[in-house]
C-alpha cells in the first residue's frame, strides 16, 4: 500500500456494522480517491476528521478497495508530467508576456492619441479600410485599418484578445515571427474581404488580425495535437474549444457599429494559410536576431503604411 494511505483505526457505526478509515497523506484532497472507488463501484462516505478528510469503507470492501488505491497511485505516480520547456526556448521567446502586453498597451495608446474613429477627420479617414480604395490601389489602407477603432470598447476587446492569442502564437514560433504572423494575417483579411466585396465599405480595427492569430492558434494546436495522438478524433476533441471560442470571439466584437464581419472571416482564413506554411518552423528555435528583425519588420511596414496614407 502506498505512503499517501493511512489506515489508522477500525471504527465502529452500529454493533453490526464496521468501516474502516482511510485518510489521504498530508493536504491531499480526497478526489481521486473517490473517483477511483467509485468507477470499482467501491462503497464509501466522506467525513470531515480532526486531521482533515476521511474515507470511511465498509469493512468487507477494505482489501478490495485498498487494493484500487494502491494501483491508482501506481499508475498516477508521474502525473500530472513534468512541465516541458521547448527546446528553442530563449530569452526572446520566453519573454511572451513582456511583448503581447507592450502590444496591447501600443493599441490602447494608438487610441487614446486619435480617439473614436471619425470619418469627418482626414488622417482618420485616409486609414480606413475602404474597399473601394483599396481596389484602387490604397493597398496600406488594410494595414492602417488595424490601428483604428470606433470605441473604447472596441478597443478594448481587441487588446485583451491579442495579448491572449499574441502569448500562444509566440510561444509555438518565436516573439518576432510570431508578431510579423498575426500582422500579416490581419493585413491580409482586410485585402481579401476588400477585393471579394460585392459594395463598397469601410472597416476598422485590429479584430482581423485578432482572428487571423486565432487561425494560427487553431492550425498549431492541431499540428501540435496530431503528431502527439495521431488520432483525428482525440485531435478534434483538443482542438474544438478553440474553433467554438473563434465564433463566439466573432458574435462579440460583430456588434461594433464598424466591424466587418468579412474582415473577421477572411482574417481567420489567412491565419489557417499562413500557418501551414508556418508549421516546418514550429518549436524549431531562429537565432535571436532574426526574431528581433521579424518584430523591426513588422513594425517598419506598420509605419510606413501610415507615412503612405498621409502623403498619399
Amino acid at each position: 500500500m502506498p505512503t499517501e494511505q493511512e489506515t489508522t483505526d477500525i471504527r465502529p457505526l452500529n454493533p453490526d456494522d464496521f468501516e474502516i478509515v482511510i485518510r489521504p497523506h498530508g493536504r491531499r484532497k480526497p478526489l481521486p480517491w473517490m473517483a477511483a472507488l467509485a468507477s470499482a463501484r467501491i462503497p464509501y462516505r466522506l467525513e470531515q476528521g480532526e486531521s482533515g478528510w476521511e474515507l470511511l469503507i465498509p469493512v468487507k470492501f477494505a482489501s478490495r478497495a485498498q487494493r484500487e488505491l494502491a494501483a491508482y497511485e501506481r499508475v498516477n505516480c508521474n502525473w500530472p508530467p513534468p512541465k516541458q520547456v521547448p527546446a528553442w526556448a530563449g530569452s526572446v521567446y520566453l519573454d511572451l508576456h513582456g511583448v503581447s502586453f507592450w502590444v496591447a498597451l501600443a493599441v490602447i495608446i494608438f487610441y487614446l492619441g486619435t480617439g473614436p474613429f471619425d470619418d469627418q477627420v482626414p488622417e482618420m479617414a485616409a486609414g480606413a479600410a475602404e474597399t473601394l480604395k483599396i481596389k484602387e490601389g490604397g493597398w496600406w489602407r488594410a494595414v492602417t485599418a488595424l490601428t483604428l477603432h470606433a470605441d473604447l470598447s472596441h478597443v478594448l476587446a481587441n487588446a485583451a484578445c491579442l495579448f491572449v492569442f499574441g502569448q500562444g502564437v509566440c510561444r509555438s514560433i518565436g516573439s518576432g515571427l510570431g508578431w510579423l504572423a498575426i500582422f500579416l494575417t490581419g493585413a491580409g483579411g482586410n485585402l481579401i474581404a476588400a477585393y471579394l466585396a460585392k459594395t463598397d465599405y469601410g472597416a476598422v480595427g485590429a479584430s482581423t488580425a485578432t482572428f487571423g492569430a486565432l487561425g494560427l492558434l487553431v492550425l498549431f494546436q492541431f499540428r501540435r495535437t496530431f503528431f502527439h495522438f495521431r488520432d483525428l478524433l482525440t485531435v478534434w476533441s483538443q482542438s474544438w474549444v478553440a474553433i467554438v471560442a473563434g465564433f463566439a470571439l466573432l458574435g462579440f466584437l460583430g456588434t461594433s457599429p464598424h466591424a466587418d464581419l468579412a474582415g473577421h472571416f477572411y482574417g481567420f482564413l489567412s491565419g489557417l494559410l499562413l500557418g501551414m506554411i508556418l508549421l516546418p518552423v514550429m518549436d524549431r528555435r531562429l537565432p535571436a536576431w532574426s526574431q528581433l528583425l521579424l518584430g523591426l519588420l513588422a513594425l517598419g511596414a506598420l509605419s510606413g503604411a501610415w507615412r503612405l496614407a498621409l502623403f498619399a
